[in-house]
């Protein structure tokens, strides 16, 4: 597959999330929809359109860039810490209300325990090991170009994600913002 055209499908596949998660768009749909039935339809649409790009990014072969000696082992390794974060960032939600089975609780309060005492965005952090644990096991120019837009695309969704935050918790999100990194843990 053509390296450009994947990298503009990974694009739209990130604006297409981002618009999707907009509050103004929500505020809209919830006007037609309920809040549970967005949420799922947010979900069906996430996962149907992720199924394929995953597939042409990894398993379509592309010729390595580079390679290092243990970089498939360091590849899993790092593969397998990231499911490790990702599931303890999952523990941390209402995984009913996350993939749109229960609606979110009227009162929605912030989190600091777990691994919010040390990352913002523990799932988009575990995002992060998995990206390098696939390029390390899959060193081509279609994965570092995933990478790099997957990246991109974290630093502009943790922005947006934010705003929602501060516009909902105010100061108590902002002082948050000062004691914790955002994407890794004591570094960003």
């Amino acid at each position: 597959m053509n390296y450009v055209l994947l990298l503009i499908l990974w694009i739209s596949y990130f604006g297409i999330h981002s618009l999707l998660a907009s509050l103004w768009l929500k505020k809209w749909a919830y006007n037609y929809i309920s809040e549970t039935r967005y949420r799922l339809l947010f979900n069906a649409i996430a996962l149907i359109t992720l199924l394929p790009l995953i597939y042409f990014s990894v398993f379509i072969p592309d010729k390595e860039i580079v390679t290092f000696h243990y970089s498939k082992y360091l590849g899993f390794i790092l593969m397998l810490l990231s499911f490790g974060i990702l599931f303890k960032a999952f523990s941390s939600f209402n995984l009913k209300v996350f993939m749109g089975f229960a609606p979110e609780p009227q009162e929605a309060s912030l989190h600091f325990d777990g691994m919010y005492k040390y990352v913002r965005h523990p799932l988009y952090f575990g995002v992060i090991i998995l990206l390098l644990g696939v390029f390390c096991m899959l060193p081509s120019a279609k994965i570092l170009g995933l990478c790099m837009i997957s990246f991109g695309y974290l630093l502009v969704g943790s922005y947006l994600e934010e705003q929602k935050l501060i516009l909902q918790f105010g100061e108590e999100y902002k002082a948050y913002q000062k004691r914790v990194k955002a994407l890794i843990p004591f570094i960003f």
